[in-house]
Order: C-alpha cells, then sequence, then structure tokens
C-alpha cells in the first residue's frame, strides 16, 4: 500500500540480464526501481550503503571514483604491514590480533577481504598504549602481587597469637 492507503503493484525479483560474451568484472552493479529508487548490489567504492535516487551528480560521482584508479593491491599491503606494526605495539594489541585473527580461521592476511583488514586496523587503533609510568604501575602491582603468599599473608605473620 502507499501513502494514500491505496495498493500498489512493486516488482520483485528481477535479476540482472548479462550476454554470455560479456568478460567484465563489475566494480559497482546498481538494480533500479521504477521510482528511480537505487540499490546497490555490489559496490567496490563503498559509496553507496542504503538505497538511494539515482541522479546525474550520483553519475558523475561513479565516474570520479573510476577515474582515480586506486592500486587495491597497495592499499591492502599499506593495510596488512599497518595492521602488522599495530599488533606490536602492546601486548593488548598482540592478544586483540590474535583474537581477530583466530575468527577469521587464522587465514593469512594477504587473502583477506579489505574491509575486513580495515575493520582490524580500526579495532587495533582504539586500544590505548599504555604509557612508561602505567608500565611501571603495572609492574610493581604484578611483582607485589607474585610476592603475596596467600595461605601465609604477611600480617599474619606480626600477629601471631603466643
Amino acid at each position: 500500500k502507499n501513502e494514500q492507503g491505496k495498493t500498489q503493484v512493486v516488482k520483485l525479483g528481477l535479476k540482472p540480464d548479462q550476454k554470455d560474451s560479456l568478460e567484465y568484472e563489475f566494480a559497482i552493479a546498481l538494480r533500479i526501481d521504477q521510482d528511480h529508487i537505487a540499490e546497490a548490489t555490489k559496490d567496490n567504492s563503498n559509496m553507496f550503503n542504503m538505497p538511494f535516487k539515482i541522479t546525474k551528480e550520483v553519475g558523475e560521482k561513479i565516474y570520479e571514483w573510476s577515474s582515480e584508479g586506486i592500486d587495491l593491491e597497495k592499499l591492502k599491503d599499506e593495510l596488512i604491514s599497518s595492521i602488522t606494526e599495530l599488533a606490536t605495539q602492546s601486548e593488548n594489541h598482540e592478544n586483540m590480533f590474535k583474537e581477530l585473527h583466530s575468527k577469521i580461521n587464522n587465514v593469512p592476511l594477504k587473502n583477506v577481504k579489505t574491509k575486513v583488514l580495515e575493520r582490524m586496523k580500526e579495532m587495533l587503533e582504539k586500544i590505548e598504549v599504555p604509557t612508561v609510568e602505567q608500565q611501571s604501575e603495572n609492574e610493581l602491582d604484578e611483582e607485589q602481587t607474585e610476592l603475596f603468599d596467600e595461605a601465609n599473608p604477611p600480617i599474619a605473620n606480626d600477629f601471631e597469637k603466643k
């Protein structure tokens, strides 16, 4: 039903019509309805996350994007090196990297999709690197914890009953 409450025909289940001799891999594929509302069925540009009304400006935006000529392999290599560098910044970073990498079945990073790599990098960047003061406080706390014997606390020795 439309805004006036009347029943309206909506087309569903349209499949792309592609000839057998077409040998191209599409970077962007849009499904457009009769109201000129487009929905991305494939989008390597990451420009179209939601359905939108297709206009001349959208076409210009696609043209500009396709003219940029971004080297995707170089971008992926840069992401991998950033992730690798971030993973060595602290123990927390290393643990987070191991956890994230295990969630993708420890697939080599070279074989992981760029969007997943970007998300991994974002998550690693959110982890704060402890300052020198925080590290020394943490080390002191750990040393004190190691010295403490739960079975025989130091205060108990001072107040033994005779």
